[in-house]
């Protein structure tokens, strides 16, 4: 982008200039009146350049582009690490006691810590319905979730079990959903797999969590090709769902 400025007249164009004579001034301080001179092409003043505006880093200069005549922008502050790793995410499954209270939520905290038995350390966010049914019942069901519920975000995520159904919401949505014979837990029908969690200590709080060393009881993987035509899904990631806009 160029600043837009008047051109100086081209030699077509005539201007006056003052001359005084190097004899104009008398000791009594009279001049003599200028004599007028008229400029030719060959004459004529050098023309004014105009000015070129200020571009910035962004713009790339010589580069083609188009110059932004405002400075470059401040960059973005860095995130911390751990908002740049991607981790898997998981539906955590929890009754109360005698099947009461069904729901599901979203848990990204959760993290194997030995093979033999194999133990998972989850941590529970304080206050809700999943970790008031756990802590009661001492067990539930991690499910690991495909990208095709990165749509069930909100509900399963970011709504509180005590103040919706859950469970209708899902059935409402199409999303299939069964409740184990044993416990009544609900299980989702299209999950990529999900492992039973009993307690193997008591709880431990941390800011605004509890966390709770798991045992892994039971485990069920979906048999190869129960994804239909479209092949086995993707597991879900936290980076898939930062990709979405709904995560930082």
């Amino acid at each position: 982008m160029q600043a837009a400025l008047a051109n100086p007249p081209r030699a077509a164009q005539c201007c006056s200039r003052s001359k005084s004579s190097s004899s104009s001034s008398s000791s009594s301080g009279s001049r003599q009146p200028p004599s007028s001179h008229t400029w030719t092409a060959s004459q004529a003043p050098p023309r004014r350049q105009p000015q070129q505006p200020r571009m910035s880093a962004a713009s790339g200069g010589s580069g083609g582009g188009t110059a932004s005549p405002t400075h470059a922008p401040e960059p973005a502050a860095p995130l911390p690490p751990y908002y740049q790793l991607s981790l898997p995410v998981y539906s955590l499954a929890t009754v109360g006691p005698g099947g009461a209270s069904p729901t599901m939520n979203l848990v990204t905290y959760a993290a194997p810590i030995s093979l033999k038995p194999r133990h998972y350390a989850l941590g529970l966010y304080l206050n809700t319905l999943s970790w008031e049914n756990m802590l009661a019942t001492r067990m539930g069901v991690l499910q690991l979730l495909g990208e095709q519920h990165a749509a069930l975000f909100e509900l399963l995520g970011r709504t509180s079990g005590r103040d919706t159904d859950k469970l209708a919401e899902l059935a409402q949505r199409g999303v299939p959903v069964s409740r184990r014979d044993k416990d009544g837990i609900p299980l989702l029908g299209d999950s990529l797999g999900w492992m039973e969690l009993r307690f193997a200590a008591e709880p431990v709080n941390y800011g605004d969590h509890d966390v709770v060393i798991c045992e892994v009881t039971d485990w069920h993987t979906p048999a190869a090709g129960a994804g239909g035509e479209g092949g086995a899904p993707r597991p879900l990631y936290t980076g898939h769902l930062r990709q979405l806009g709904l995560l930082p």
